[in-house]
């Protein structure tokens, strides 16, 4: 009878009453769960950004050491040349002494 049809009606409703609820809480955990993850991949980039600075003041730091050991080299090798000439220079006013 009617009486039946509705009953059923109604229970077909309250089920699907149920199914849009549970889709809901569904649908509320995971915009939470995306919101996580959105916080985590943020939080990676900027430990990637952080890292690639930090790689990059290590080689601006690198670079600027090996400019100083060439630099002193530089340095070393002209007081080298230098010292050679002074020593040739006196050995020659020796031997001009020496000779005059």
């Amino acid at each position: 009878g009617g009486g039946a049809t509705l009953a059923a009606a109604a229970a077909t409703t309250a089920a699907h009453g149920a199914l849009l609820g549970r889709q809901s809480a569904e649908i509320v955990d995971l915009h939470g769960q995306c919101a996580r993850l959105k916080a985590e991949v943020s939080a990676a980039r900027q430990e990637v950004i952080t890292a690639q600075a930090e790689a990059t003041k290590l080689r601006i730091d690198e670079a600027g050491a090996r400019g100083e050991a060439e630099a002193r080299a530089k340095g070393e090798a002209v007081a080298l040349r230098e010292y050679a000439l002074a020593r040739r220079q006196r050995d020659e006013a020796l031997a001009a002494k020496a000779g005059g």
